[in-house]
């Protein structure tokens, strides 16, 4: 069987072939075993060849034979232990990668695949036959061959062999299933023919899920039962626009078979601005900064610094945020989430700003007392671990309300903890937001690492710095997924630091590396920049240009 390209040497393709196979829980050994003719006319990272093992749901395992770019043309022979995964169903991956650059051709053939399972010889009883109490638990999907199935013989001595051929049927697309998300922010759309050319382009480009944004500053782009209609729709606070975002999006990205996930901004309540202004209090339903400030009072609501409350004139921040700590804001957003998934088909919500301000925040006297009240029950407590357990909670609520299979996932800071001395701030201690630790409590579906230029800190460095911190990042992401999704967030527009970044060879490259990272997936910010540059037939014609599927969640 041949993988790659042997007769045109300018196209981009994965070319790969798969099987699943569950190992016995029992077996004395699990041996991949095949054989492979390699050729190659390009030089690694651009072509290579390779065998992937991946789990059930498609999550990455491992490397049965790591990256190669051989040229040999020699049939070699290579196996790989599979002991490790006894009791497990496993998919092995075959596949070989050309860009589609240079006029070079790669390829891999493959010849007697297969599995190799030995059993403990099993002790014969006088009232039956001796034979192997054990058979492969599964055949491969589709049905695999058994070359032969070894009669036992009653000799303690003996140990069966299991030999699986592998069908390695080709699938309907070259590559493991995988998200592909198109962030669409607020301002992306202002009436119905929007949605439809926004939808258009992205089952155009084949992308699987919109990140719809439907919150911004605690207002609403869709018939929110808890807050007012956003003044961006018709120029006035609370006014009905006579038409609905959110039903529209999810009706029309249903129809062209891709995703819905709403997207919520969390704990930001207003936007700041040089004149300081608040929002309307009389609109229906009330807006959530007078909720806040009717029960509470003006400031204490507020995430604080030193200094004192954030102001709607702080010139630092784009919004103003509420404290984590505070219970009303915590119930209010949790019925905001409720509200969506209860009144909507969508298939996801995306939780944004679920995170402090920065490392000053929130000293506000609701957050000090409600700590001081923590301390009693446990003196050892620390404060950064407190406001962690914030935020934390309410990924937990949220991840508790939908009945139905509905993803939750989170875009979340670029570095989880700096353990290479790189920002000023983390999202682990800078802005108290455990990503990481979400996904080992199961308290979440997946994350999105917002992995651009401007957030990784990279004025004044070398620009090839850049792909190798995105690499460093992502798998550190990966490493700790849990099973769970990780996604790689990618700017598509040029970043003040790192201004080549605007073209999209860079994307390219970007979408390659988070997949060599085992990544689930990528989200693309945002649909804005990428209609701009009239990215659409890039993506089609080069790493997007198959179709796939959003990667199943096993756990749900």
């Amino acid at each position: 069987m041949r993988l790659g390209i042997t007769d045109q040497s300018d196209a981009q393709s994965y070319s790969s072939v798969y099987q699943q196979v569950t190992i016995p829980a029992h077996a004395a050994s699990a041996t991949l075993s095949f054989w492979y003719y390699p050729i190659c006319q390009d030089a690694f990272p651009y072509d290579w060849q390779e065998v992937i093992i991946f789990s059930q749901s498609w999550g990455f395992i491992t490397r049965a034979m790591g990256k190669i770019c051989s040229n040999s043309q020699t049939w070699t022979h290579h196996t790989f232990n599979l002991a490790a995964y006894k009791g497990q169903a496993i998919i092995l991956y075959f596949n070989v990668y050309n860009d589609g650059l240079g006029n070079r051709k790669t390829a891999m053939y493959l010849d007697d695949v297969s599995v190799q399972v030995c059993c403990p010889t099993i002790t014969p009883t006088p009232t039956s036959t001796p034979t192997a109490t054990t058979t492969p638990t599964s055949t491969p999907t589709p049905t695999g061959t058994i070359l032969f199935t070894p009669t036992v013989t009653p000799t303690p001595t003996k140990t069966p062999l299991y030999r699986l051929y592998l069908p390695l049927i080709m699938k309907s697309y070259p590559t493991p299933p995988e998200a592909r998300a198109l962030w669409v922010t607020r301002w992306d759309y202002s009436n119905p023919e929007d949605i439809q050319n926004i939808v258009n382009r992205a089952a155009y480009a084949n992308f699987n899920i919109i990140f719809f944004q439907v919150r911004g500053t605690a207002d609403a782009y869709y018939a929110s039962h808890y807050e007012p209609w956003a003044a961006r729709l018709t120029g006035t606070l609370g006014q009905d626009p006579g038409w609905d975002p959110l039903a529209t999006a999810v009706e029309l990205a249903h129809a062209a078979g891709l995703e819905l996930h709403a997207w919520v901004n969390v704990y930001p309540v207003w936007l700041t601005s040089p004149e300081g202004q608040a929002p309307p209090a009389n609109v229906t339903p009330q807006h959530l900064f007078w909720k806040l400030s009717h029960t509470y009072g003006w400031a204490d609501w507020r995430q604080w610094d030193e200094e004192g409350p954030m102001l709607l004139s702080d010139r630092r921040f784009p919004y103003l945020y509420a404290s984590p700590a505070v219970t009303l804001t915590v119930d209010h957003i949790t019925s905001v989430c409720q509200d969506i998934v209860t009144n909507y088909e969508v298939d996801g919500l995306h939780l944004d700003h679920i995170r402090y301000a920065g490392p000053g925040f929130s000293r506000d006297p609701i957050s000090e007392a409600r700590f001081a009240e923590a301390r009693i029950l446990d003196p050892n407590l620390a404060w950064e671990d407190w406001q962690r357990a914030q935020v934390t909670g309410l990924v937990d609520q949220i991840y508790g309300l939908a009945d139905r299979d509905v993803m939750l996932t989170a875009a979340v800071w670029p570095i989880y903890r700096d353990y290479w001395d790189w920002i000023t701030n983390d999202g682990y201690d800078g802005y108290y937001q455990d990503s990481q630790g979400w996904m080992r409590g199961e308290l979440i579906d997946g994350i999105v690492p917002m992995l651009y230029a401007n957030l990784i800190s990279l004025a004044g460095e070398e620009p090839d710095d850049y792909p190798l911190r995105f690499e460093t990042l992502i798998r550190d992401f990966v490493a700790a997924d849990n099973g769970r999704f990780v996604l790689a967030g990618i700017y598509a527009g040029t970043s003040p630091s790192l201004a080549h970044y605007d073209d999209f060879s860079d994307i390219a490259r970007s979408i390659n590396l988070a997949r060599e990272a085992g990544a689930n997936g990528q989200a693309i910010f945002s649909y804005r920049l990428i209609n701009e540059r009239d990215y659409w037939d890039d993506f089609r014609s080069g790493p997007y240009a198959w179709p796939s599927d959003v990667p199943p969640m096993p756990w749900r």
